[in-house]
């Protein structure tokens, strides 16, 4: 393997985002923030970092796929780690942890987040997460490939790395020519988003960040409602750029020739615009009884709709009060995705089209044994190397899918087996499906109520759809389609300390039922039992960083500064580096 080649080109990205990272120390600049010292600090770190790698260039350019793979996963990850540490060391994230999840599902742009309430953050801090979308969504590498003085076959290595779709092409023979076209095709239109958003009356930092998100097909929002709070102008501006953007890049190279012929032509563009509409109007005939007009729900649903199929994440309305026949298809349409050569997620319409045309070819075969037919795509024949990537891809998708029903099975065979019941439990839950997981563990815990990782599991879920429940409370009800949200009270989180209880019961040495107790004591107000039980979680792990910091915290709201500041000093010294932010900034507030 060519390791010099991957370090210079590791070193070239961590030189890119020390230059990204300006977008967040302007805004922090303008609003006159203090996080952007953090953010200063991990620019320099990485411009420095890149420098050393990339002030020599490898005298060996021989450059295979395996090198490809390796330099984009290991891409992914250096990008990662900085992009997360202002998060981090600001202690707007206090967990490293939290952080990188937070920077990962930004450059993925998969949109999850764990921020409660995003109003909080810093200016800065919102828009790094929503340029974090804008970086992931056309893929880092392609934009090096763009400004990278180099040429070479290896190039093509790292696009096909880096590529979506089923197949990698050329815009022009260059690869570092259609990396620059495909980015200045994605530049421009981002920036005539911006401005249809401005017309429209957004004001300017929100519409940075929403053009952004939209443009990488993320889903990260600078406000708590979403997007439920702007105008339908505006919305209707983000809804046409999603779709847009889910639109193979080729297409606008196309039209850029003047050759608009081929380009409607687009095979994967026609299907994908189909799905669309077919999606809207089978949804739109369900829900509109929920709306007060047609214009609105047909508004609102190609709103959601643009939203899911290209796996950005935005939302206008509640689309989990529609009726089960309009979320099965917002369910397919997830799974569908964009079409490749975008910014947009999902299997791609490409494949699925591909799939459908080797099914049809397979029953013909059946139909006519001696027959010989080819399969074409976009004009072109399909060869054997793409059809069996297509369907390994297919299958390793579907088998990651797979693992539920593998599980519902199970149980069906064996209703009365506690332990099929918590692994699908765990199953639902990797997928967000918080609902089904707390059936599943109450099932369990009837079964057997002396397993004690179903009463935590139950617990931790709960939890978590609560601090959920209440990030909602903060958006508009008053969306058409929503119903009044149940307002969460100090019995709901009882709740959730009664099976940590019967953890504690079970399990009495069992560290994370304390530190989990302890935090649900403190937000319920009860400090003095918190404490109580964040001093037998550092009794059982006199390591644990996270709960000398939460112990700190909860001595300093109750006014036992010295302890406070003990306890957080303690937890900078296990790794929490936040923790000295902390006590400086309550050092400063006391001053």
């Amino acid at each position: 393997m060519n390791r010099s080649i991957i370090i210079y080109m590791l070193g070239w990205i961590m030189n890119i985002e020390a230059v990204l990272l300006f977008l967040p120390i302007i805004t922090a600049a303008v609003y006159r923030e203090s996080v952007i010292t953090f953010y200063l600090v991990v620019s320099c770190i990485c411009g420095v970092l890149g420098f050393l790698c990339t002030r020599k260039k490898p005298k060996v350019k021989m450059f295979f796929a395996k090198e490809g793979f390796v330099l984009v996963s290991l891409g992914w990850i250096v990008l990662s780690f900085f992009g997360c540490m202002p998060f981090w060391l600001s202690g707007e994230i206090p967990h490293f942890i939290d952080a990188l999840f937070e920077i990962v599902s930004g450059f993925t742009t998969t949109g999850a987040s764990i921020v409660p309430k995003v109003e909080e953050l810093s200016k800065a801090t919102l828009m790094w997460r929503s340029f974090s979308h804008w970086i992931g969504g056309m893929g880092i590498l392609v934009f090096i490939l763009s400004i990278l003085p180099m040429t070479g076959d290896y190039n093509m290595h790292i696009m096909r790395a880096e590529s979506p779709g089923p197949s990698v092409g050329k815009l022009v023979p260059k690869i570092r020519i259609t990396a620059k076209l495909l980015y200045q095709i994605y530049f421009f239109m981002t920036i005539a988003t911006m401005g249809f958003l401005l017309i429209g009356g957004m004001p300017v930092f929100d519409t940075i960040c929403m053009s952004l998100g939209a443009a990488g097909t993320g889903g990260f929002a600078c406000r708590n409602s979403g997007q439920a709070d702007y105008t339908l102008y505006q919305q209707a501006v983000l809804s046409i750029a999603m779709i847009l953007f889910g639109v193979n890049f080729n297409v606008y190279y196309l039209l850029l020739i003047k050759k608009p012929k081929d380009a409607f032509r687009c095979e994967e563009m026609r299907g994908y615009l189909a799905v669309i509409l077919g999606a809207v109007i089978l949804i739109t005939l369900n829900v509109r009884h929920l709306f007060p007009s047609l214009f609105l729900a047909v508004h609102h649903v190609l709103f959601q709709v643009a939203s899911i199929i290209t796996t950005t994440g935005y939302a206008t309305v509640d689309f989990n009060q529609w009726p089960e026949f309009s979320k099965c298809v917002v369910l397919l349409l997830m799974f569908i995705g964009a079409c490749a050569g975008s910014t947009g997620g999902g299997i791609k319409v490409s494949r699925i089209m591909m799939a459908f045309k080797e099914a049809k070819k397979e029953m013909a075969t059946v139909i006519h044994p001696r027959s010989v037919k080819v399969i074409k795509y976009e004009g072109k024949v399909l060869g054997h190397p793409v059809l069996r990537s297509l369907n390994a891809y297919l299958i390793l998708y579907a088998l990651i899918f797979a693992l539920i029903d593998t599980h519902t099975s199970a149980i069906v065979d064996d209703e009365k087996n506690a332990s099929k019941r918590f692994a699908r439990a765990i199953d639902f839950y990797l997928v967000q499906d918080f609902s089904s997981a707390v059936s599943d563990l109450t099932q369990t815990i009837l079964l057997d109520g002396d397993f004690f990782p179903a009463y935590f599991m139950r617990a931790l879920i709960r939890c978590k759809q609560l601090e959920y429940q209440k990030a909602e409370q903060t958006a508009d009800t008053d969306v058409p389609g929503d119903n009044a949200r149940k307002e969460i009270t100090a019995v709901d989180y009882e709740v959730v300390r009664k099976d940590l209880d019967k953890v504690i019961n079970l399990a009495p040495d069992f560290v994370y039922a304390y530190y989990n107790r302890a935090n649900v004591s403190a937000m319920l107000k009860d400090y003095r039992s918190a404490i109580a039980d964040y001093n037998k979680a550092i009794e059982l792990n006199p390591d644990f960083a996270d709960a000398y910091f939460n112990r700190g915290l909860t001595h300093i709201f109750l006014g036992n500064n010295k302890l406070g500041i003990s306890d957080l000093s303690k937890a900078g010294e296990l790794g929490i580096v936040s923790a000295y932010n902390v006590i400086k900034r309550f050092t400063d507030q006391s001053e």
